[in-house]
């Protein structure tokens, strides 16, 4: 559906961001930043293993954003997406 295909491109974008915004030493962290869409799920995350204390910091570690503020700056957009959906729901359902 054109819901979906938005949402989609939605968690892309994050996916883009992220990955613009994450602080970069070998490279393995940026590319591991993921974007994943299944019906009207969206997943967007990091699979190295320390993705987690680079975003949040640790007790030695200052934390380093790029997930939340990526999604952050989404959030908007993503509003949209969703009214649009609920318009479009409406408008099938004759309400």
């Amino acid at each position: 559906s054109r819901v979906q295909q938005q949402l989609a491109l939605w968690a892309q974008n994050v996916k883009a961001d992220a990955e613009r915004l994450v602080p970069v030493r070998t490279g393995y962290l940026q590319r591991s930043i993921y974007a994943k869409s299944q019906e009207w799920q969206i997943e967007v995350g990091a699979q190295a293993d320390y993705a987690a204390a680079v975003e949040f910091g640790t007790k030695n570690m200052i934390a380093q954003p790029y997930l939340v503020p990526a999604v952050e700056a989404y959030l908007p957009n993503l509003e949209r997406v969703l009214l649009d959906a609920l318009d479009l729901a409406k408008a099938e359902a004759q309400l």
